[in-house]
């Protein structure tokens, strides 16, 4: 028993002593059938359905679970209509400068050109005060 153990994890190291990636069921010598989710039980032999189906990040939750949540289809149904919901006011917002990254966007821009033009007006002022001192 403990040699079966041994030898897997010999199957580990390549010659040079680094550790080569060896999944699990190359470990425990049984043939790779996918991945399985214990929600549904449904089997994905590809990594771009069981991405799909359980997401980009561990946090994620399941594509069967969205289904359930609200009731089989439809709440998958209504999960994906929010998205796209908020996908519009998102782009609606983008489209009317009305994010917040563009009112302050707006709000630097005016204020800084109403320090622009009290500037000139003071400059101005100057300029008028000068030539006033200069005539006879």
């Amino acid at each position: 028993m403990f040699s079966d153990i041994d030898n897997a994890q010999d199957k580990q190291n390549d010659v040079s002593g680094r550790k080569q990636s060896v999944t699990n069921a190359q470990l425990h010598g049984c043939a790779f059938k996918g991945w399985q989710c214990f929600h549904c039980g449904e089997i994905f032999e590809t990594v771009g359905g069981a991405q799909d189906h359980f997401g980009a990040n561990p946090q994620a939750k399941p594509g069967c679970m969205i289904k359930v949540e609200l009731g089989a289809e439809r709440g998958l149904l209504m999960a994906l209509r929010k998205a796209e919901d908020d996908l519009a006011k998102a782009w609606f917002k983008i489209g009317n400068e009305s994010s917040e990254s563009a009112i302050a966007y707006q709000s630097m821009v005016s204020r800084h050109q109403n320090q622009m033009r009290q500037a000139e007006e003071l400059g101005y002022s100057r300029g008028l005060a000068d030539g006033a001192k200069q005539l006879p």
